[in-house]
């Protein structure tokens, strides 16, 4: 019975970081020594930080949800909803213009290799969402959104399969966003709202 509840005593006191029995209390846990609890609270706190830095790209999507199957859903409505977030989405960017090109150039196929392309995309991106608001030419802004769209995801697979560490532009550089596979299902959705607005189709339940 002693020898059981030594053992189990023991167990208890096993430092997350490196196994070995630990004898300084820290967090909830027993640590060997000050460089392994270091670790722990670095590792926690990056966890954290990761979560905290998602989460304007979780709720983008999630907007992009509720308001793209809302749309497709009535029928209606899906000019004015895009409209509204490509220019919410490029006034971010031209908040910190220079941030946002020096950003979008490390991981977009053109913007790599045409500046003034990178310092562009905001403009061409807000026009479009002003003209979907209008119902302007509707088809042909759809037509050059797709493309806008599609060149940019490229970027955005060639970068979350090489796993590069950089942060995503598609919130200007103001608000910090990880490049994830959050970007490429918001790319998706807009691809999706995009080619809804060419080739109509209704949703219903």
């Amino acid at each position: 019975m002693g020898i059981n509840s030594t053992h189990n005593s023991q167990d208890d006191r096993i430092d997350p970081i490196c196994g070995m029995i630990g004898t300084i209390p820290a967090h909830g846990h027993y640590f060997c020594c000050p460089h392994c609890i270091e670790k722990y609270e670095k590792k926690y706190q990056s966890e954290k930080s990761s979560y905290r830095e998602k989460l304007p790209a979780i709720a983008l999507v999630s907007i992009l949800i509720i308001g793209g199957v809302f749309c497709l859903v009535q029928n209606q409505f899906m000019t004015y909803f895009m409209g509204i977030v490509l220019i919410g989405l490029s006034s971010l960017k031209l908040w910190d213009w220079d941030g946002f090109s020096k950003s979008f150039q490390k991981y977009d196929v053109i913007a790599k290799r045409n500046s003034a392309y990178a310092k562009a995309y905001p403009i061409m991106e807000m026009l479009i969402g002003i003209a979907l608001i209008l119902q302007i030419f509707v088809l042909n802004v759809a037509a050059a959104l797709i493309v806008l769209i599609g060149i940019s995801t490229i970027g955005v697979v060639q970068s979350i399969v090489t796993k590069k560490e950089i942060e995503c532009a598609c919130m200007g550089s103001k608000i910090k966003v990880p490049m994830t596979s959050l970007t490429l299902v918001e790319n998706g959705i807009m691809l999706v709202m995009a080619i809804s607005l060419i080739i109509p189709f209704k949703v219903g339940f």
